[in-house]
């Protein structure tokens, strides 16, 4: 149900850049969307749960990345 959810807030944000920011952004938006959508529809334990955990582990290095960053400028400046 999550990923159903997830997919169509995609497909909705996917649909509004479509109409008012890019054709192209649009498109990539919906495809990476209905991917999403469809691994929950077919393979919720498997396919959709390792997307998850490879946005996760992104999502927690990109977190320790900017914090050095920024957090290092705001010290030593």
């Amino acid at each position: 149900m999550r990923g159903v959810l997830q997919g169509s807030v995609g497909l909705t944000v996917a649909a509004l850049v479509y109409c008012f920011i890019s054709h192209t952004a649009g498109w990539v938006i919906g495809t990476i969307a209905s991917a999403i959508t469809l691994a929950a529809l077919i393979s919720p334990e498997g396919f959709f749960a390792g997307i998850e955990a490879g946005f996760r582990a992104t999502g927690r290095v990109l977190g320790r990345l900017l914090t050095w960053i920024l957090l290092s400028s705001i010290f030593y400046a």
